[in-house]
């Protein structure tokens, strides 16, 4: 079985109702992996929330997935894409930090590991079949301490 689903269904909030209704979105494109990879490569659920930190960004909501991937969320037709993180699932594993973010210039996705190394990458042209993420800055993060 595929993972994320073919059809996935989130909670949207209804200001003109004022309550939460069920949206389906459909995939656009591959899935992930399956519910298999899930379970054979379990990261720590426990710990941290498996839906993390998003960014919204010219009508679509990129919701950060454990570390292993972003899902596009387009709310003008209902479709949904996954984008692979630049990150490995190796690094997800091993106490890398990494958050999605946005600017004028579009959506990001930050990764800092336990050496405080920043990375820091760009969301490629989505007009192609090959959304992918571009190098925009890597640096050593000074730290303190107290």
């Amino acid at each position: 079985m595929e993972w994320p689903p073919a059809a996935w269904a989130w909670q949207e909030f209804s200001s003109g109702t004022g309550r939460w209704e069920e949206k389906v979105f459909v995939r656009d494109g591959e899935a992930a992996g399956t519910v298999g990879d899930l379970l054979l490569n379990p990261l720590d659920y426990q710990l941290e929330p498996r839906w993390r930190y998003a960014a919204y960004w010219q009508g679509a909501l990129y919701i950060h997935c454990s570390g292993e991937f972003v899902s596009r969320f387009s709310m003008e037709d209902g479709k949904y894409k996954v984008i692979k993180s630049p990150i490995d699932l190796a690094e997800c594993k091993s106490d890398v930090r990494s958050f999605p973010g946005r600017s004028e210039k579009g959506v990001y996705f930050a990764a800092i590991d336990p050496m405080d190394n920043l990375r820091v990458w760009i969301l490629g042209s989505e007009s192609s079949d090959q959304t992918g993420w571009v190098p925009k800055h890597q640096s050593k993060l000074k730290t303190y301490s107290w």
